[in-house]
């Protein structure tokens, strides 16, 4: 968070994580101004321009989150995405819409040619 106010202090961050209470009052936050937004017509419907959370919140919640129409997803620690067959890569390919997607990884080159088409195939 205090990178994104940093370096693009005009960016809506909200960080996205916690205990199961407080996201769920970020929820009704959200879905709040969602309502209230799509009354006044604003230019922004939501009150974020960033969302940041983890892996395992984006699997908790993903019910919630995967309703957002996502326009780019930054996703660190992308070598946690080299099984196609793990539940986690599962719901993000296919629950989440979003049509950009940036991995980031501190692990450059992957163990075999499987893995590294898994992170191919997630960025398509």
């Amino acid at each position: 968070m205090s990178e994104i106010e940093k370096f693009s202090p005009r960016l809506r961050a909200l960080c996205c994580t916690g205990e199961k209470e407080h996201r769920r009052m970020l929820r009704r936050t959200i879905y709040e101004h969602v309502q209230a937004q799509s009354v006044s017509k604003d230019v922004s419907l939501f009150p974020f321009d960033v969302l940041l959370t983890t892996y395992d919140i984006a699997l908790i919640d993903q019910d919630f989150l995967s309703q957002f129409p996502w326009q780019y997803a930054v996703i660190d620690e992308a070598q946690r995405l080299k099984n196609p067959s793990s539940v986690l890569y599962g719901v993000l390919k296919e629950q989440y819409l979003m049509p950009r997607r940036l991995l980031m990884t501190g692990t450059p080159i992957q163990n075999n040619l499987t893995e590294l088409w898994a992170l191919m195939h997630f960025c398509m």
